[in-house]
């Protein structure tokens, strides 16, 4: 028995094809042609079928067979007609008995051509089976992508929404009096309270005072004019390990309550609340734009998307220190401010100020020089000077060293 029932009916009729006609002696060589054409076909049928599972068949491998059962119907009714006619009619009607045979084996070859029955139920067979097995595979795919999104949903909830009372955030530095920066200082408030949604940013290597530079734009009188107290806002961006985390330092220092479970959102309905001028602070801004974009529902979350859905509110100011070729942004026009060394003077005035014995040593100017006149650098080397008891000119000679 082969595992489809249409097959062993198919059988049924080639076996009665090939031993119910042969008494047609007239048409032997015909007829036999016929038989061993039937006998191709169910030879290499019955070779696919053996051995396979019902529910293992194609169902386009099925529907052939029965096409093929639908051919070998017709043969035999056309060899029944033949074989119904006496004698004397096959002898008369041999040529059109003839061309009838002859139509019975060119259905049957069009049958074995077209229908392939080897390979159609061998790789019919494959081909189900491949496509079944995919079919467990997408499924079990797609059970395991809901699985992960859902704990990623979690993570994610659980990362953002986390309470703030959870998020230590760093204080911005007190002001201190800086020496040798009053114009730029006073060129960045201009910039801040006279132009129309001004971006400021403030590039330097680490040790020219970028910050310290921004906290006294902050606290500038003009700045203190057009932007409130509690509409000024420091974001320290040190510790910014991921868009996610920056979204959390962002929202605490803005003092945004409202949670939705979309903290951009939140943060963003918070600013829009009214029209009011604010200026926000992202100091070390490098560290933020170094970390990668994070994967969330609504796509992917840069550093760089966040600042421009930032930028796009028209009464919020942005300043932002960076260190030197790093732009927070290629899409935001930026007014740039580029930081250098100080002046010989401001340099003399930040080191005698810690170390005023300093003040007449004829080294002093030669170690300010090698020094870059970088203020971070130049107070250090006042502080080891003090702390130390070292001599300028060894200070030099060690500077040099490194």
């Amino acid at each position: 028995m082969l595992p489809v029932p249409c097959a062993n009916e198919v059988l049924e009729v080639a076996l009665i094809l090939m031993t119910a006609y042969e008494n047609v002696t007239v048409l032997e060589q015909r007829v036999k042609d016929v038989h061993n054409r039937i006998g191709s076909l169910m030879l290499v049928m019955i070779d696919g079928l053996s051995g396979q599972e019902a529910t293992s068949i194609s169902p386009n491998v099925v529907q052939d067979i029965e096409d093929l059962g639908g051919d070998l119907r017709t043969v035999q009714k056309d060899l029944r007609k033949i074989s119904s006619q006496s004698r004397w009619l096959l002898v008369f009607f041999k040529n059109a008995n003839k061309a009838t045979v002859d139509a019975c084996l060119d259905r049957l070859s069009d049958a074995l051509q077209s229908f392939n029955v080897t390979r159609a139920i061998r790789d019919g067979n494959m081909l189900f089976e491949i496509q079944s097995r995919l079919k467990a595979v997408n499924e079990a795919t797609g059970k395991m992508a809901d699985q992960v999104d859902k704990m990623y949903s979690w993570l994610i909830d659980k990362d953002v929404h986390s309470a703030d009372s959870d998020l230590v955030l760093q204080e911005m530095p007190e002001l201190i009096h800086l020496y040798g920066r009053d114009v730029v200082i006073s060129q960045i408030a201009q910039i801040l309270t006279t132009k129309a949604r001004p971006r400021v940013g403030i590039l330097g290597a680490g040790g020219m005072g970028k910050t310290s530079v921004a906290v006294a734009v902050m606290e500038n009188e003009l700045v203190g004019q057009t932007y409130q107290p509690y509409h000024r806002f420091w974001v320290p961006c040190v510790g910014v390990t991921s868009p996610i985390t920056f979204l959390q330092i962002l929202s605490k220092s803005l003092g945004v309550t409202q949670d939705t479970k979309a903290p951009l959102k939140d943060i963003l309905y918070t600013l829009k609340s009214t029209e009011e001028p604010r200026l926000i602070l992202l100091d070390n801004l490098e560290t933020a734009m170094n970390v990668p974009d994070a994967v969330t529902d609504g796509g992917l979350l840069s550093t760089e998307g966040i600042i421009n859905k930032l930028a796009s509110i028209p009464h919020v100011s942005i300043l932002v220190t960076i260190r030197s070729n790093m732009l927070p942004s290629d899409t935001i026009f930026w007014d740039l401010i580029h930081l250098e060394g100080v002046a010989h003077e401001a340099a003399r005035a930040i080191f005698t100020s810690i170390c005023p014995a300093a003040a007449d040593h004829p080294s002093l100017g030669e170690l300010l020089e090698v020094l870059g006149y970088m203020p971070y650098a130049v107070t250090l080397m006042a502080k080891q000077a003090v702390t130390s008891f070292a001599q300028v000119d060894g200070l030099s000679k060690e500077w040099k060293r490194i």
